[in-house]
């Protein structure tokens, strides 16, 4: 099974288009026929060869798979009021898919060399469209973009500087998103390797890494890939904050960044900007995505936070366009598609999850030699900066790469929570010998 995952988790940087089928649901991949097979195969191996899945109730990483299994259950279950039943079916079936996906990847990938071995294979998967995106700005040929929509001006023929990478992906913020998870890896395989030759390329991958997502002009990306390596820098002094000083740093940071709003008068500007929900500001794309996350909040209240249904939020902010968008209807927002799309219940259950993940790595760190620590920190400093850069992409549940990436991250809980707890029942038993 072990080289089973490994190809499914490879196949999900295909795309969409790449070795698929057309169908009423959507387009049928690689991945997705890999990841729906998951489950035959599991009845198989449980029933008819007896062999016993493994689920320690007592490794805390499995909260998480447990998690996405009620989301999917909760999806599935708001078809009852759904407004669109193909929207429903749809967004059912990438949900199936993604959780499918992040069970296959904690239940089979056992131990550490599986999980390298995974890891290796992601990045080598995501070096191939980090070097499509060069290919694209250098050469200007882009092999599966709409360039009508891409580039409508014909801003692509000044040079290379102009031009923006997409790859597999509709759009350049999709594909910035998915280089900062390229980054976290980068960083992974560099800590692990021991060449000084390979330290070097991939200090050269990380640098045009860099150069792509400045090409994408995705300002959230940008900040979030600077937030990112300042984290991993302070990540690297094991200074342990209280949760009091933690509040103490974050109430600081808002006088800051009050006091910065109210000084600068183009900062100023740009914040009305934002507040404005109709008049000439509302013209602007961030005020435009402000009236956007507003509608989505209108839509949950009115549905008495059950959510709107699985794939719903589109279709009813075309029936319900309570602020004027400009006829866009992406919430873009993972959080709130979430909360608008599955309910209160699920949004505080993934919160929850997102939430422990981060403090159960946080709790490996404090007893991991060097090299896993260091390990654990690209982790951390992944989670933290994806708050906010899954806010840029346009539809987190249609970018299935993600699933694949938290499957790695939770796998690599559970992993390193049981070596803890071998080291230590090795460690009594070594104690009681002794005695």
């Amino acid at each position: 099974m072990r080289r089973y995952v490994l190809m499914m988790a490879m196949m999900v940087f295909l795309g969409t288009e790449i070795l698929a089928l057309s169908t009423p649901v959507g387009q049928l991949t690689l991945y997705r026929l890999m990841a729906l097979g998951c489950w035959p195969i599991l009845l198989y191996s449980t029933i008819i060869d007896s062999r016993q899945i493994k689920i320690d109730v007592n490794n805390p990483a499995w909260l998480h798979p447990l998690v996405y299994l009620i989301w999917l259950i909760w999806g599935l279950f708001s078809g009852l009021w759904a407004g669109s039943f193909k929207h429903w079916v749809q967004a059912s079936f990438l949900l199936l898919v993604g959780v499918s996906s992040v069970w296959a990847l904690v239940l089979w990938i056992e131990n550490r060399f599986d999980w390298n071995k995974l890891a290796r294979s992601i990045w080598w998967m995501m070096t191939g469209l980090l070097l499509w995106g060069l290919f694209e700005v250098f050469t200007n040929t882009y092999l599966l973009a709409d360039l009508s929509k891409l580039d409508p001006y014909n801003q692509f023929a000044l040079g290379w500087t102009r031009r923006i990478p997409v790859t597999i992906f509709t759009n350049q913020n999709d594909y910035a998103t998915m280089l900062i998870a390229y980054i976290s890896l980068t960083v992974v395989r560099c800590i692990q390797t021991k060449q000084p030759w390979w330290k070097v390329l991939y200090l050269v991958y990380l640098l045009l890494t860099g150069l792509l997502i400045f090409l994408t002009d995705s300002r959230m990306i940008l900040l979030s890939t600077l937030l990112y390596f300042i984290i991993l820098w302070l990540l690297e002094y094991r200074i342990d904050y209280s949760a009091k000083q933690i509040i103490k740093l974050a109430v600081l940071a808002g006088f800051i960044l009050a006091g910065v709003i109210i000084i600068t008068p183009s900062f100023r500007e740009k914040v009305m900007h934002l507040i404005h929900i109709v008049g000439p500001s509302m013209n602007t794309g961030d005020s435009r995505r402000m009236n956007l996350w507003r509608n989505g909040l209108v839509l949950f209240s009115q549905s008495l936070g059950l959510g709107v249904g699985a794939g719903n939020i589109e279709y009813q902010m075309q029936m319900q366009p309570f602020l004027p968008v400009d006829g866009f209807t992406n919430i873009h927002n993972w959080w709130l598609e979430i909360l608008v799309s599955y309910g209160a219940i699920t949004f505080v259950f993934y919160v929850f999850s997102y939430g422990m993940m981060l403090r159960q790595l946080f709790e490996l760190r404090n007893w991991q030699p060097v090299r896993r620590r260091q390990i654990t920190n690209v982790f951390i400093a992944f989670l933290i900066v994806y708050i906010f850069a899954s806010i840029t992409s346009a539809n987190n549940i249609k970018i299935e790469w993600h699933w694949v990436y938290f499957g790695l991250i939770i796998s690599y809980l559970r992993i390193e929570y049981q070596h803890y707890r071998n080291e230590k029942e090795g460690y009594y038993e070594l104690i009681n010998h002794i005695a």
